[in-house]
C-alpha cells in the first residue's frame, strides 16, 4: 500500500501529493480518486494559489469548490493530523509546527499516542465517518480495537465445564458427600476420592477460530500499510484459515448473533458485536470503498490540554487550595465562599431591560485556557497562559513590513488575553502577588532553529496593543510569546508528570512585577528639566501659576491635573529631607544611602501616587457643598489607609496648611 508523510496546512500541488506516495510526478487516476475521497470528507481542502511560495494555509485563504482541478492556480492542503487510509493509499499528516523531517517517525508515533490518550480521556471513539444517515464505518478504528483487545484480553474462549475425580479444580462437596465412599473414624468422615469442577478451554471452538482468522487478516493488512509500526503493534499470525472456510458471510453473522444471545460476559459481548459490525460492513462492501482515519482536525484542543496538564492548570481549583494567604470576608465581590473556584472570579455580563436595575447575569463569560500560581523569588507569580496552536514566524520580511510576521493569532485572541489579566487584577492585588506573566504558549519541534543548546523553551517575542497595555487605571502587561518543544510537553502528558519548577522553566525576562500604583504617572513634559536639584516648591510655582479656571479642558485632562495637583502639594511636605529630580526618583541629602532606605522612599512615593488617585476619585463625586463640608475628612481617611505615608505627614506642621490650600484650589476649579 503506497504511503507518505504530509505537513498539516502546507499547500501542495496535485503533482507533489502524487509524488510523495508514488514517486511519480504524473497524477494517475487512482491518486485522483483518493484525493477526491479526501476532499469529500474534509480532510483535504482546495485553496487559491494567491502567493508565489507554498506557505502554510491561513484562515483567510479562500476555499474553492469540491472539484479536483489540474489548474496551476489551485493548491491542496491537509486540514487534519493523524493517519488516513483512502483507496489503497496511506496519508500520514503531521502537525504544522514540525518544519523538518528529522526523526519524523519518532515524533509522529508520539503524537498518535497523545491523540489516543486524549480520545480515551474524553471517550471519543470514531467508529463512523460522516453524520446522520450518510455515515460510513471507520475501518481503521475497528481494526485497531480488535488488535488491542486481543493483546489485552486474549482470544475469544468458551470454557467447558467437566467433573473429574481428584482433579485440581474446585471441590464439589455436595456431590462428594452424596456419592463418594466415606470412611468414618471417631465420628470424623474421611473421603478417599473428591469430585472437582474443571474448566477447559474449547480450542476448537468455532468463534475462537473465527477470531483468530480475522485478527490475522487485519494484522497483515495494517502491516503492509505501515500502520502497525506507527502504533507499536506486533504482527499477529495465528492461523492459516481463510474467512471463506467458515462459510458464507450470512451464515457467520447468524451464528455470531446466536452466540451473542447466550453470552453474558461484557467483554465477550463487546467483542462479538465488533466482529458482527466488521463482517456486516465487508458484506455490504463498505469497508472496501471508503475512507478510514485515526486522528483529529482539532489538534488545537489537544495542544491546549497538554499545556494545561504540564503547567498544572488551577482554574477549577477552590480558592482555599491556592498558594496564597486568603482572607475570607464578604467585602469583595469576586468571591464569597472558600469553595469558589478561581474561574468563578471573572465577572459575568449583566443584561438589563430598560429601567431594570437588577438585570440578569449571562451564564458565560471569559474563560482563560490556563491559570497557574507558582513561587517566584520572594513571593508568588500569577501566570496567565493561553495555549495557541499557531506557527508564528518573524521571517516573512523586514521589520515593519506587511509580511514580517506570519501565522500569528488574530486581534480577538490578543484582546481576550489582555482582558484575562484585567479580570484578575483586583484579585492579584488583594492577594499581594508581586509578579505576573501573560503569555502565549506556541508549539515547535525540539530541533527547531529557535531552540538552542537542547532547550525545551524559547522566548520568541511579544505582542503589544497600546490601548490595552495602558488601560484606564490598570497597566496591563504585554503578551509574551514563547515556543515550547512539543515533544517535551507531550512526554509530560503521556507520563502523567508536570513541570516541577515553573519559575526556572520559563525563559528569563518573561516575568514582570505587579504594578500596584493604579498606573498613576507624572508627566515628564510638565516638569522643568533640572540639572540641579530643584525643590518641589519651585515646581509648584511653575505648575500653578496660570489660572486654569478661565479655560475649558477635556474631562480626562482635568482629572489628571487634579491628581497631579494633590501629588505636588502633598510632596511639598517632604522638602526638608528630599529633592524631586527629573528622573522621578527621590534622593536624600545624605551620602551613601543604604539600599533599604531607597526602597522605603520608593514605597512612599508609590503610596503618595495612590493617595492622589484615591482622594481625587472621592472628591470628584461630590457637589460643591459636600466638597466644602467633607474635604478634610475625605483626605484624612484616604491618607490613613497608607501606613508609611500617614506616619510621615501626621505630625507635620504644614499638613493643615496644605489641606486648606488644596481645598481652596478645588473650590476654585468648581467656580
Amino acid at each position: 500500500m503506497a504511503q507518505g508523510f504530509y505537513r498539516e496546512l502546507k499547500r501542495y500541488t496535485l503533482e507533489e501529493i502524487a509524488f510523495v506516495v508514488t514517486n511519480r510526478r504524473d497524477v494517475t487516476e487512482p491518486v485522483r480518486k483518493a484525493i477526491n475521497t479526501l476532499r469529500r470528507y474534509g480532510i483535504l481542502k482546495a485553496v487559491k494559489n494567491t502567493i508565489d511560495d507554498y506557505t502554510l494555509l491561513e484562515n483567510e485563504d479562500i476555499i474553492l469548490t469540491e472539484t479536483v482541478s489540474d489548474n496551476t492556480q489551485v493548491l491542496y492542503s491537509f486540514d487534519f493530523v493523524g493517519v488516513v487510509m483512502a483507496d489503497n493509499f496511506v496519508f500520514k499528516v503531521y502537525p504544522k509546527y514540525i518544519e523538518t523531517t528529522e526523526q519524523l517517525m519518532i515524533k509522529f508515533k508520539q503524537i498518535l499516542r497523545v491523540i489516543e490518550k486524549y480520545n480515551n480521556k474524553h471517550q471519543i471513539i470514531y467508529l463512523h465517518n460522516g453524520e446522520d444517515d450518510n455515515f460510513l464505518l471507520n475501518k481503521l478504528t475497528l481494526q485497531l480495537f480488535l488488535l488491542r483487545d486481543f493483546f489485552m484480553n486474549g482470544l475469544y474462549d468458551n470454557e467447558r465445564e467437566s467433573i473429574e475425580v481428584n482433579g485440581t479444580g474446585e471441590i464439589l462437596w455436595d456431590k462428594t458427600i452424596n456419592q463418594a465412599f466415606t470412611f468414618v473414624k471417631d465420628n470424623v468422615p474421611y473421603y478417599f476420592d473428591l469430585f472437582t469442577l474443571e474448566m477447559q478451554g474449547d480450542e476448537d471452538n468455532y468463534f475462537r477460530r473465527l477470531h483468530q482468522c480475522i485478527l490475522t487478516k487485519i494484522s497483515k493488512e495494517l502491516y503492509e500499510a505501515g500502520i502497525l509500526e506507527l502504533f507499536d503493534i506486533d504482527l499477529v499470525e495465528l492461523t492459516s484459515e481463510k474467512l471463506e472456510d467458515f462459510g458464507d458471510i450470512d451464515i457467520i453473522l447468524y451464528r455470531l448473533l446466536r452466540e451473542l444471545q447466550v453470552q453474558f460476559v461484557t467483554r465477550k459481548q463487546r467483542l462479538l458485536k465488533t466482529l458482527i459490525v466488521y463482517l456486516d460492513s465487508r458484506k455490504s462492501g463498505v469497508l472496501e470503498e471508503q475512507i478510514s482515519l485515526y486522528g483529529t482536525n482539532s489538534f488545537n484542543r489537544i495542544w491546549e490540554e497538554t499545556c494545561q496538564h504540564a503547567f498544572s492548570n488551577m482554574l477549577e481549583q477552590p480558592l482555599e487550595t491556592l498558594p496564597a494567604n486568603i482572607t475570607w470576608t464578604t467585602e469583595h465581590g469576586y468571591y464569597r465562599r472558600k469553595t469558589d473556584k478561581l474561574i468563578e472570579i471573572i465577572e459575568h455580563p449583566t443584561w438589563h431591560k430598560y429601567l431594570d436595575e437588577k438585570g440578569t447575569k449571562a451564564p458565560k463569560t471569559l474563560i482563560p485556557d490556563l491559570i497557574t500560581i507558582f513561587p517566584y523569588e520572594d513571593s508568588y507569580c500569577f501566570g496567565i497562559f493561553d495555549a495557541k496552536y499557531y506557527n508564528i514566524n518573524f521571517s516573512g520580511g523586514e521589520p515593519g513590513s506587511k509580511n514580517y510576521v506570519t501565522g500569528q493569532p488574530g486581534i480577538g485572541d490578543i484582546t481576550k488575553q489582555y482582558l484575562y489579566q484585567l479580570a484578575y487584577m483586583d484579585f492579584i492585588r488583594e492577594q499581594e502577588y508581586k509578579y505576573i506573566v501573560n503569555m502565549f504558549l506556541c508549539p515547535c519541534s525540539v530541533d527547531d532553529k529557535v531552540m538552542e543548546d537542547g532547550n525545551t523553551v524559547s522566548n520568541y517575542g511579544y505582542v503589544e496593543l497600546n490601548m490595552l497595555h495602558e488601560f484606564g487605571t490598570s497597566r496591563l502587561e504585554n503578551i509574551t510569546i514563547i515556543k515550547l518543544a512539543a515533544e517535551h510537553i507531550y512526554g509530560l502528558y503521556l507520563s502523567g508528570k508536570r513541570i516541577e519548577n515553573i519559575a526556572s522553566f520559563l525563559p528569563e525576562q518573561t516575568v514582570s512585577g505587579v504594578n500596584n500604583n493604579e498606573n498613576f504617572t507624572i508627566d515628564q513634559a510638565t516638569i522643568p528639566a533640572t540639572k540641579n536639584k530643584q525643590k518641589t516648591s519651585d515646581i509648584n510655582d511653575s505648575l500653578f501659576a496660570a489660572n486654569f479656571s478661565k479655560y475649558q479642558y477635556p474631562k480626562e485632562f482635568v482629572l489628571k491635573f487634579q491628581e497631579r495637583l494633590i501629588y505636588e502639594m502633598m510632596h511639598d511636605l517632604m522638602n526638608d529631607n528630599f529633592y524631586f529630580i527629573s528622573t522621578n526618583t527621590f534622593v536624600t541629602t545624605e551620602e551613601n544611602v543604604a539600599e533599604f532606605r531607597e526602597t522605603s522612599i520608593q514605597n512612599i512615593r508609590r503610596e503618595l501616587a495612590e493617595v492622589a488617585v484615591e482622594i481625587n476619585k472621592e472628591l470628584t463625586m461630590m457637589n460643591m457643598n459636600e466638597l466644602d463640608e467633607h474635604f478634610e475628612q475625605v483626605t484624612n481617611d484616604c491618607i490613613r489607609g497608607h501606613r508609611n505615608l500617614s506616619e510621615l505627614i501626621s505630625d507635620s506642621s504644614k499638613y493643615k496648611i496644605i489641606i486648606s490650600s488644596l481645598k481652596d484650589m478645588y473650590l476654585d476649579l468648581y467656580n
